[in-house]
């Protein structure tokens, strides 16, 4: 089997994690939004 869905995996795993640390370090409701429905849209064309 291709390691290539692990990479992903964890590369999405990654982004999330940052996604969380963006938002605590930035706690702008209008930023966090927009940062939100940017990743959950790149999460679905990934996925």
């Amino acid at each position: 089997m291709s390691p290539l869905p692990a990479i992903t995996n964890r590369i999405q795993l990654n982004l999330f994690f940052n996604l969380i640390k963006i938002i605590q370090v930035y706690p702008s409701w209008i930023l966090t939004k927009e940062i939100i429905v940017e990743f959950l849209m790149f999460a679905y064309f990934v996925a």
